[in-house]
């Protein structure tokens, strides 16, 4: 199972299994998932599951701070 990590500077990490083919990310309660996070958007990224292959698409959904993986 996949797993989102969320390693904000001087919080704890929060885990997640991404366990549908679509999960969204933000404050908004309609995401899969949601934080109440100052620095995320109401609707801020999405995890596309890609067919017959290995790992998730990731979209900035036009978030104010913008997506970041490992860092960059």
């Amino acid at each position: 199972m996949e797993k989102l990590i969320i390693d904000g500077e001087g919080d704890k990490p929060l885990e997640f299994e991404l366990e549908h083919d679509v999960v969204t990310l933000g404050r908004n309660a309609e995401n899969r998932i949601s934080i109440q996070n100052r620095y995320l958007s109401q609707f801020h990224a999405r995890f596309s599951r890609i067919e017959g292959k290995r790992g998730r698409e990731i979209l900035d959904l036009d978030s104010y701070n913008g997506t970041k993986v490992n860092g960059q």
